[in-house]
């Protein structure tokens, strides 16, 4: 996949893997879960890891959401 998006942008796009979990509880406070180097976060931590600042432009962010979007189909 990151080949698939340096190929469609100008800049290098990291992709960091991470499961979301909605209802957290049972999650430490501090520190992150691991599992085989994907870090398992609350929402809240997740927001912060995708909203962090990159060098992406709004016109990079927009054609990486449509790329992504018919690459990655929801399941059904």
């Amino acid at each position: 996949m990151t080949d698939l998006l340096r190929v469609r942008t100008d800049h290098a796009v990291v992709v960091t893997a991470c499961l979301c979990i909605v209802d957290a509880d049972g999650l430490p406070l501090l520190g992150t879960v691991q599992v085989r180097d994907v870090a398992v976060l609350t929402t809240r931590a997740t927001a912060r890891l995708a909203a962090r600042p990159g060098p992406l432009t709004a016109a990079d962010i927009d054609r990486l959401t449509r790329l992504l979007a018919n690459e990655l189909p929801a399941a059904a």
